[in-house]
Parts: structure tokens; sequence; C-alpha cells
């Protein structure tokens, strides 16, 4: 995987923020002492931040089409539902799977019934998303059910 080249991001106040101090980080490492292979390597990263233009979200459009999938799977899920941060952690894993595994062309057009087809999934690990779904039993709790297991976690814990 390694480190990003190029930064891509829309002027959001969050990113501009991110884009200032990372200039400043780059800076203030060039100052200290370091190991020569690490200075090395942070001169040679080179990572460059791109924004769009500033009122043009049009500009943005293959990513903001992609969070706008992301919220609607996570909407038509999750409905009104707490959700612990492992939960959603969880959740979100199956939703970029899901998205990351759907066919954009054909890979053998000679052969009709050929269910080879390129994915995201070969431009980010090189090969399709294999894994089967889990199959998890419903489990009923409660949000104090949930915080009466955790508070009986910790206390077993810390006696031992």
């Amino acid at each position: 995987m390694g480190t990003p080249k190029d930064i891509h991001s829309d002027n959001g106040t969050t990113f501009i923020g991110a884009k200032r101090k990372f200039g400043y980080l780059f800076k203030l490492v060039s100052k200290i002492n370091l190991d020569e292979n690490v200075r090395f390597f942070l001169s040679h990263v080179g990572v460059e931040w791109h924004t769009i233009p500033p009122l043009s979200p049009h500009f943005g459009g293959l990513w903001e089409a992609g969070v706008k999938s992301v919220k609607f799977h996570l909407k038509r899920v999750i409905g009104n539902t707490n959700l612990t941060f492992e939960e959603l952690s969880a959740l979100l894993i199956q939703i970029e799977a899901v998205l990351n595994s759907r066919p954009l062309i054909k890979l053998d057009d000679n052969d009709v019934d050929s269910l080879n087809v390129l994915t995201p999934s070969h431009f980010l690990i090189g090969d399709v998303i294999t894994s089967l779904p889990e199959i998890v039993e419903e489990a009923k709790l409660s949000l104090k059910g949930r915080w009466d297991i955790v508070q009986k976690m910790k206390l077993n814990f810390w006696k031992r």
C-alpha cells in the first residue's frame, strides 16, 4: 500500500486545517535532528494536497458519489439504532466490501456466461474480495443490557 503521493479533497474547513498542519509538520521535521534514514525518507515523501475550487462541489463528483453510497447503506441498515464504535466499524467494513465488490466492466468479452468482472477491489488489493458473509445470531440487547455487560467485564478485568 504505502504512502500516498496525492491527496484530493474539497475545501471543507477540516481538510484545509489538516493541509496546513501537514505543511507545518513537514517544516518542523526538516529542522530537528533526526536519523539520516528518517530524514531521507521524509524529504522524499512529497505528499501533495489538491483541493477543488471553492463553491464547486461538482468537481469532487466521484468521491461525493462514494460518500452518497455509503450514507445510503448506513441509513438503510442502521435506521435510528445506536451502535457502539466496534459495531459501527464492523458495519462500515461490510459496506466497504459491498461497494468495492460491485462490477465495473466485464473482463472476458468473448464469453457471454463468464462472471469475471473488474471491480474497485482489483485496484485496491489486486483481486476480488472473496470472504463469505458471517452468519450472525441477532442479540436483542438494549443499551442498558450492553452497559451492564461492559461493566461486568470491567469489574472482572480489575479483579484479576
